[in-house]
């Protein structure tokens, strides 16, 4: 049965948020903005009310009900209570858009894009828990390893640093993936959290289930990562390993143990939290570049996060 209850009040909606598993973690002003913001949409099953062609205008929470999500022919995924119709399309700026069909009778709360950018804008919890809801989906779609294993990356040992890397040389090589694309300040700031490591071959630098508070920058040589119970793949020099862990919040998705003599950059998931709640754009970018290949299906290459 439909929610029979009236949602007038912003009282009313926060009350709702709050009830969704998904939204756990986000603050009380967090809520209140996403809250002061929604109405309350009711579509009936079968009703196609979002069609592909156009960027989006609205992202809906799905109270009730389920909603069917297609892209260009292909579907996407199956929306069900709490979760979000359209919020990937708005993250990756995609022009495309989405059809989505509600399978049953849905209420969901209904929230401009526009004004889901400023929340991101103004409250870090949403983006925070956003980041945690993508680095769970990335880790299931790439079967809880750094990448998929049915299309592993080429693996190469990279360029051995003689020494110890200077300031300098540790900004350059923060400089990976979507960081490439950061500001210059926010580069810094993640370089400055970062020490260098250095792991003789056969070592074992985490095992699954571990606590993981922090994540991995290879500059040379090969690891393998395994899964309990199955999936392995190796990984080499230019990778991010164990960042996604830190997102999601949880242990040590799978283990890795060093195949080669290793030399690595080490940082707390913590201090780069620290780093996009000050320089938003890069958070943003970053949610930009872990919301397009699960929009469009595929595991994006330059994005060597895991």
């Amino acid at each position: 049965m439909l929610t029979a209850a009236p949602i007038r009040s912003v009282h009313d909606r926060i009350l709702l948020l709050r009830s969704l598993d998904s939204l756990s973690g986000i603050d009380e002003a967090g809520l209140s903005l996403l809250a002061e913001h929604a109405s309350r949409q009711v579509v009936p099953r079968g009703r196609i009310f979002e069609t592909e062609g156009a960027r989006l205008r609205r992202v809906n929470i799905v109270v009730e009900g389920r909603v069917e999500i297609q892209r260009r022919g292909r579907l996407v995924m199956i929306v069900e209570r709490g979760r979000g119709v359209g919020f990937l399309s708005a993250l990756a700026a995609d022009e495309q858009g989405i059809t989505a069909r509600a399978l049953e009778d849905c209420v969901m709360l209904s929230i401009p894009v526009e004004v889901l950018r400023t929340v991101y804008e103004e409250n870090f919890s949403v983006v925070r828990r956003t980041l945690q809801v993508l680095a769970v989906s990335r880790l299931k779609v790439r079967g809880y390893l750094p990448a998929d294993p049915r299309k592993p990356p080429p693996v190469e040992l990279g360029d051995c640093p003689a020494g110890e890397l200077t300031f300098v040389q540790r900004v350059m090589a923060a400089r990976i993936g979507l960081f490439a694309r950061a500001n210059m300040d926010a580069v810094v700031d993640i370089a400055r959290g970062s020490r260098q490591l250095r792991v003789p071959a056969g070592q074992l630098l985490w095992k699954q289930g571990d606590p993981a508070p922090t994540y991995l920058r290879l500059l040379y040589g090969r690891v393998q990562c395994t899964r309990d119970g199955g999936g392995q793949i190796e990984i080499g020099a230019d990778w991010i390993l164990g960042i996604f862990d830190g997102m999601s919040n949880q242990r040590r998705a799978y283990s890795v143990r060093a195949l080669s003599d290793l030399v690595a950059l080490e940082a707390d998931y913590a201090a780069l939290l620290s780093v996009f709640e000050t320089h938003r754009v890069l958070a943003m970018q970053l949610l930009a570049g872990m919301a397009r290949p699960l929009l469009l299906g595929e595991d994006e290459p330059d994005l060597e996060f895991s």
